[in-house]
């Protein structure tokens, strides 16, 4: 009896297996056909291309897709819970609010659109905060002017020239590269392509399976010294190329995994894991002596200059936290656009406020990974390293578990479970 129950077990396991293939391979098929009708939903896939809706199928209207991914939904709550069953239950979902939002963009507000595509709140920043780092840039850089012309005065000296570009970096992205696998087991055979091209408004990355990634990077996106070096970390490591590295490593992705939406909370969380890996690699004193010993010479600049300007840099950030209630005013039709680029001028220090109102429009409070995202990971890290001796070394370590196994509980902040 004990050997037919097992077979029993055996069977019904199987069974299982097979059911949540047939409806992970399903809401691949559906998901793919949503990105048909709105290519910018999808970030990228990296899975078999069987799954994808064929050359002359028809395209599904988004009220069709959203009454199938329902239906898909119900079939899953029939199927025994497993990891795997929770996590394909969590993506349908997150579609489901992801079409859901498009269909209702115009009647959502900002905080609404948050909670339900993201499960967070989005919690302005304590306006103390982004006092003390502006008192810090007005001492930094003191003159005539408002605090955003000498903000921006002193930024354009340290454009870096075009034919230097290429090297700065690549010598940023190098040095991620070693810190991070100074604290992270990475790959021996993992690869990350870098092309330079204007098709991009900034720098995107892409990950393509067995270890490799494309990064695409307009040359624009790294003129200033500062952003070379945050691009190269948050954009490779300990950024989103290592993060989907980490992912394989923890297990692999299930066809499932490999369906990349933007307006995703696991995107989300990535966005955030990568700004907050940006200073874990590179705290204040860090930064200052990599730019003073490394980069400044490339781009030759004056190595003597290179404290100043991390220190510009860093509170320049820090104000930037501004911009999320700015936006959120904007999106919900409470502020004018001309009103939100002056505001983001001068009171976030947004030397591009255009650029940034026209990404908030097509992304919505996908934004929020920059600023929001970043606070709520670093929180987690926070409260889940409370107490450790070796605090870097515990960081390091939390963050590592955060991006293996997007844990999304890391977007509620210092209230995430252990």
């Amino acid at each position: 009896m004990l050997a037919a129950a097992s077979i029993a077990t055996a069977c019904s396991d199987r069974d299982s297996a097979s059911d949540i293939d047939a409806l992970a391979q399903e809401y691949v098929h559906l998901g793919l056909s949503y990105a048909k009708i709105e290519p910018d939903a999808l970030d990228f896939y990296f899975g078999p291309d069987d799954l994808a809706p064929l050359d002359g199928e028809p395209d599904r209207g988004r009220e069709a897709l959203f009454a199938e991914l329902n239906a898909l939904r119900a079939r899953l709550a029939a199927v025994p819970a497993t990891a795997r069953s929770e996590n394909l239950t969590n993506r349908v979902d997150s579609l489901i609010a992801i079409i859901g939002a498009s269909r209702a963009d115009k009647d959502t507000t900002f905080t609404e659109q948050t909670q339900r595509l993201y499960g967070i709140t989005a919690i302005a920043p304590e306006g103390s905060s982004v006092q003390t780092a502006r008192e810090r840039l007005d001492g930094l850089l003191p003159g005539s002017g408002s605090l955003a012309e000498r903000v921006d005065d002193y930024a354009s000296g340290f454009v870096v020239a075009e034919d230097r570009r290429k090297a700065v970096f690549e010598r940023a992205l190098e040095e991620c590269q070693m810190r991070t696998r100074a604290n992270w087991s990475l790959p021996v055979n993992e690869e990350l392509e870098v092309e330079w091209t204007d098709e991009v408004p900034a720098a995107w990355h892409f990950y393509r399976g067995d270890g490799h990634s494309v990064l695409q990077v307009n040359p624009q996106a790294v003129a200033d010294i500062g952003s070379a070096l945050d691009v190269a970390c948050h954009e490779a490591y300990p950024g989103h190329h290592a993060q989907f590295l980490l992912q394989a490593n923890a297990g692999g992705f299930a066809p499932e995994d490999m369906l990349v939406f933007t307006r995703s909370p696991e995107q989300l969380l990535r966005e955030g894991a990568g700004q907050y890996g940006v200073d874990l690699a590179f705290p204040l004193a860090e930064r200052t002596a990599f730019l003073r010993d490394e980069l400044f010479p490339i781009a030759g600049f004056d190595p003597g200059e290179a404290e100043r300007f991390a220190r510009v840099h860093v509170a320049r950030q820090a104000v930037g936290a501004a911009t999320a209630p700015i936006l959120a005013k904007y999106l919900d039709g409470r502020m004018t656009g001309f009103a939100a680029e002056q505001a983001l001028v001068n009171e976030a220090l947004i030397s591009s406020p255009a650029a940034l109102l026209g990404y908030a429009r097509r992304y919505g409070a996908y934004v929020l990974g920059y600023s929001v995202a970043r606070e709520a990971v670093a929180a987690c890290v926070d409260a889940r390293t409370a107490g450790h001796s070796a605090a870097e070394e515990a960081r390091w370590h939390a963050l590592y578990e955060i991006v293996a196994s997007n844990d999304l509980a890391a977007l509620h902040g210092e209230a995430c479970q252990d």
